[in-house]
C-alpha cells in the first residue's frame, strides 16, 4: 500500500507499506522560508475531513495520498521612534494598515513632525497590500510648535495687558476721589468750612 504526503517545499513522506501497518505523518507546524520575513503556516490536511493537527497517526487500511495545507505568510516590520501600530505576521495578499502619531511634542516649543513612510507614503496612517516581505520607516523632521510658540508669546502679552489696564483704572479712580479734595482744600475758606462742619457734628 502507497503512502505519500506533500508540503509546499516538497514531499514528506513517499513510501510503499504494509495493510495494517501502522503509518504517522508529522509536518512543522512553521516553516520559514526567510527567517523573520517569510513563512509557512500549517493549516490542514487535504484528504482527510478534520485533521487539523500537523501530526497525525493511523493504521493504513488504504492508500494514503495527502497534502499539508499552508497559509503563506509574510512579515510586515515598522522602525518608527515613536512606537506604531499593525506590525506583525500577515496571509498572502491580506491588507496591513500601520499607524504612526503624526506629531511629537519635544522640549520647548518643538515638536517631531511625520514626514513619510521612506519609499512608501506621506500619510501616518497607510494601507497596503502584503504580496512580500515589508520594511517601513517612519521618517520624522524637528519643527518649530508654532501653537505652543504662541501661547508663549501672546499669554506673557495678555497678562501685561490686564495689569496695565488695572493700573490705569486704579490711577483713575485715585483722581476721582483725591481731586476734590485738593482742590477744596486750595482754596481762601477751605479751612473754615471744615472747621464749621466738625462744630454742627457736635
Amino acid at each position: 500500500m502507497y503512502v505519500q504526503a506533500r508540503t509546499p517545499v516538497g514531499v514528506l513522506k513517499k513510501e510503499w507499506v504494509t495493510v495494517g501497518a501502522d503509518v504517522a505523518l508529522e509536518t512543522p507546524a512553521i516553516i520559514e522560508s526567510v527567517p523573520d520575513r517569510d513563512r509557512y503556516v500549517f493549516q490542514k490536511w487535504t484528504g482527510m475531513a478534520g485533521l487539523v493537527s500537523p501530526k497525525i497517526s493511523g493504521t493504513a487500511d488504504q492508500p494514503v495520498n495527502v497534502d499539508a495545507v499552508y497559509e503563506h505568510q509574510f512579515k510586515v516590520g515598522v522602525a518608527a521612534p515613536y512606537g506604531s501600530s499593525g506590525a506583525g505576521w500577515y496571509k498572502q495578499s491580506a491588507t496591513a494598515t500601520v499607524t504612526v502619531p503624526p506629531a511629537v511634542e519635544k522640549f520647548f516649543f518643538l515638536q517631531d513632525v511625520f514626514v513619510e513612510f521612506a519609499g512608501y507614503g506621506k500619510a501616518p496612517t497607510m494601507s497596503l497590500v502584503v504580496g512580500e516581505p515589508v520594511d517601513l520607516t517612519a521618517l520624522y523632521r524637528r519643527e518649530v510648535n508654532l501653537k505652543v510658540l504662541a501661547l508663549l508669546v501672546i499669554l506673557p502679552l495678555g497678562v501685561a495687558g490686564l495689569l496695565a489696564g488695572d493700573w490705569r483704572l486704579r490711577r483713575k479712580l485715585g483722581q476721582g476721589v483725591l481731586g476734590p479734595k485738593r482742590r477744596s482744600m486750595g482754596r481762601g475758606g477751605g479751612a473754615d468750612h471744615l472747621a464749621g462742619d466738625v462744630e454742627t457734628n457736635e
